[in-house]
């Protein structure tokens, strides 16, 4: 056990909206330590790195973080997954799918999969990585207004954060490769996605969210569009909504469809979807309907595969199959 009066020289400040294990990263740092070695001595030498620390965390630093890094068990949970605990799921679990959450694969300190997103001018002007990065729908950077990067610009290598090296001013090099992650070059935006994304956002901070002429829950808001993700695009044998869609943009070839899971997808692929539940919400829901009857997708492409669909999703689903027997 890691003793109560245990001090350090320094005490960087966890920013706003800062990913908890970049920030304990940045605190073994500022006090001359390896990352490793600041939650041996947090955790009387039990393993913390190889897992998902931003997952983990409130289960393993819960009745720590105030008596050995100032830190108040409230503000350490908000820079964790457990902030959307109740809004993105009923509860967050060590393992398994989450919602809306993209996963990392930590094995052995590396990470295996694209699932922290991050933006360049952040970093470079704050040193900021951010939890909203593990968001499936955070596609942009609402200050800089620039499409996040999920990998190093140079080797395409996930990127973990909790291997980059802080001694270098001005220079955050990538543990696989050594390119600057903070000079990462801008790329094109699909401003609808960015859209559904402040949508998303203000949903979160509100509590409800407007969807046509009424007001959901932002709970109800998240279940529904996670459910309408699973029907936009065919599989095989099954219609999407957008494959006969009466918006041109929205169609996407069969061939570039990934497979996974929407939470696995890379970042610059999910704009697309994300464009498409931003125009049919925008129009709630006559687009959903006309395109419904014209791509004759029916109700079963948006069955949920745990839980009932909220009321706002089932009342228009009714209307789906009606509509088709009647074309």
């Amino acid at each position: 056990m890691a003793p109560a009066s245990l001090q350090w020289c320094a005490h960087p400040q966890l920013a706003r909206d800062e990913a908890l294990s970049w920030w304990l990263h940045r605190f073994a740092w500022a006090n001359a330590i390896s990352n490793h070695t600041l939650t041996s001595q947090l955790l009387g030498g039990r393993a913390f790195w190889p897992r998902d620390v931003d997952r983990f965390a409130p289960i393993l630093l819960a009745d720590r973080c105030a008596s050995l890094l100032g830190l108040s068990t409230n503000r350490m949970e908000a820079a964790t997954l457990r902030r959307y605990e109740g809004i993105l799921y009923p509860r967050l679990t060590i393992d398994g799918w989450l919602p809306w959450i993209t996963p990392v694969g930590v094995f052995h300190r590396t990470q295996q999969h694209h699932g922290h997103a991050y933006c360049p001018q952040c970093l470079a002007e704050d040193g900021a990585v951010r939890i909203t990065g593990r968001l499936a729908f955070e596609i942009a950077c609402s200050r800089h207004q620039c499409l996040l990067w999920d990998a190093c610009p140079r080797c395409d290598a996930p990127v973990t954060f909790a291997r980059v090296e802080l001694a270098m001013a001005g220079r955050f090099p990538c543990p696989t490769c050594g390119a600057n992650l903070a000079a990462a070059p801008r790329r094109p935006l699909v401003m609808r996605a960015f859209a559904f994304e402040h949508r998303c956002h203000a949903a979160m901070r509100r509590g409800f969210a407007r969807i046509g002429t009424m007001d959901v829950s932002a709970t109800d808001f998240f279940a529904g569009t996670r459910v309408l993700l699973r029907g936009l695009y065919g599989r095989r044998y099954l219609n999407g909504l957008t494959d006969a869609s009466t918006i041109r943009c929205l169609r996407w070839a069969a061939s570039a469809r990934p497979i996974t899971p929407f939470e696995h997808w890379r970042l610059w692929t999910r704009q697309q979807p994300l464009a498409a539940l931003e125009a049919y919400l925008h129009d709630w829901p006559a687009q959903f309907l006309r395109d419904a009857k014209r791509s004759h997708v029916y109700r079963c492409r948006f069955e949920p595969t745990d839980a009932a669909n909220p009321s706002w999703l089932t009342d228009v689903m009714a209307e789906i199959e009606p509509a088709l027997s009647r074309a």
